[in-house]
């Protein structure tokens, strides 16, 4: 008897605590927590936000999400999907009826009423409460009627999204390489001035300050740079009276049209720039919208540059491989010197038709000083007549041939001017071989 106690006793101990286990994970299923949300985000189409005095809305437009009340404007994608990750992930660690959840939990009067509404218009409301001493938040679901305890997560997020978190602060939606316009206007204490650029079929042309071709490298630079510029926050709800910001009126506008390829259509954005702000930074406003927002000295930079910095500040707007003919003339009109490019070589034309080819180490210093050379300063007045040395007529391979007037001014700096913007100055060191001396024939 003794012997079959001893043997059956583990093989029982063995098969209590086999039914143990099997008891334990059929019953522990039930305490896996269950979140309050029900279905996938991906669906989801609209997030509403009350809380306080903020009522917000953000639907989903098209292909992107767009805060649409209290007014419109671009949303974070980001921000929104944490939102609704953390809201996905809100599972109570246990249940109870809302109407028995603590006043602590301001449940009652919940600090976030959030509202998703997803496919086929369905809506889900979750409230959320006050923090809870775990290190959770209090959260209820209004249709089921019940709450609990979750990550605090989702009420930080909440929060965050209430103070307007899910916008996005760039200050432009749409400028970059569809652009087709710039108008910048400031005020100062000498007036008014202004610098617009205009897309043309050639490329960038400067309007005003003055009438001149752009270096298009510099404008692409500068619709790149602002394509990224964002606010630092948000200052002021509704701006009220605007000109406790400096903003009526503003200090400067910066307006970029751009095409916007969901209509079809231009649209034109502006930032209006106030006074600064005493904390450092300066007050904004993007376009209508009511908040006065915070931006800093590097994108005031960015968003006023010189108007010389989009000049092009070539001598003549030709490039290098398009000349074909250089006709120098002296200041009474006279042909001094006319060079040809023949196949691949350069050829000296002689009064009585004669063709002499020359050395091309001279001529392509030529090409150089007038084609590719920059110039270090500008000059808005044309040189007196006196200085002029020459006039170089800048022939194409196609197209039209363009005048280049060269002067030597006192000091010794060479100045050029086509016609086109403010005279260019360049440093005296610069070679200007316009003599047939110059040109030696080829060896």
């Amino acid at each position: 008897m003794n012997r079959f106690l001893r043997w059956s006793l583990p093989v029982c101990m063995a098969v209590v605590a086999m039914a143990f286990g099997w008891w334990w994970r059929q019953a522990g299923t039930s305490f896996v927590p269950q979140p309050f949300w029900q279905g996938p985000v991906d669906g989801v189409l609209a997030i509403h936000l009350q809380g306080g005095e903020v009522d917000l809305t953000y639907e989903w437009k098209g292909d992107l999400w767009k805060q649409t009340k209290p007014f419109e404007q671009p949303a974070d994608p980001t921000a929104i999907r944490d939102l609704l990750a953390a809201i996905a992930d809100a599972a109570p660690v246990y249940r109870m009826p809302i109407d028995r959840a603590p006043k602590e939990s301001r449940l009652a009067l919940p600090d976030v009423t959030l509202t998703v509404t997803g496919p086929q218009q369905v809506e889900q409301t979750l409230l959320i409460g006050a923090d809870h001493p775990a290190g959770m938040a209090w959260v209820g679901q209004a249709k089921a009627g019940e709450a609990g305890p979750c990550v605090a997560d989702v009420r930080r997020l909440a929060l965050a999204a209430l103070g307007g978190a899910l916008r996005d602060d760039h200050l432009f939606e749409l400028a970059g390489a569809d652009s087709q316009r710039i108008l910048m206007r400031t005020t100062g204490e000498s007036g008014e001035s202004q610098l617009e650029m205009e897309r043309t079929p050639t490329g960038w042309h400067m309007k005003a300050p003055f009438e001149s071709r752009t270096e298009a490298a510099a404008v692409t630079e500068f619709l790149q740079a602002i394509s990224r510029l964002r606010s630092q926050g948000v200052v002021q709800e509704s701006v009220g009276d605007a000109a406790i910001f400096g903003l009526s009126p503003p200090r400067a506008d910066v307006s970029i049209c751009t095409l916007d390829v969901t209509t079809g259509k231009p649209r034109t954005e502006t930032v209006s720039l106030g006074s600064q702000s005493p904390s450092g930074g300066w007050f904004a406003r993007v376009g209508d919208r009511p908040p006065v927002v915070l931006i800093d000295d590097r994108t005031i930079r960015s968003l006023l540059p010189d108007a010389t910095s989009f000049i092009d500040l070539r001598g003549c707007a030709m490039l290098p491989n398009e000349v074909s003919q250089l006709r120098v003339l002296d200041s009474q009109g006279q042909t001094r010197l006319h060079l040809q490019r023949d196949r691949w070589e350069w050829m000296r034309n002689g009064a009585d038709g004669t063709k002499q080819p020359i050395e091309p180490r001279s001529v392509k210093e030529l090409v150089h000083s007038l084609c590719e050379a920059r110039a270090t300063a500008l000059r808005a007045e044309v040189p007196q007549p006196e200085w002029l040395i020459a006039v170089v007529e800048v022939v194409p391979l196609g197209g039209n041939s363009r005048r280049v007037h060269v002067w030597r001014l006192p000091d010794g700096q060479w100045a050029m001017h086509d016609g086109d913007g403010p005279t260019r100055l360049f440093p005296a060191s610069l070679s200007m071989p316009l003599q047939p001396s110059d040109h030696p024939p080829k060896r």
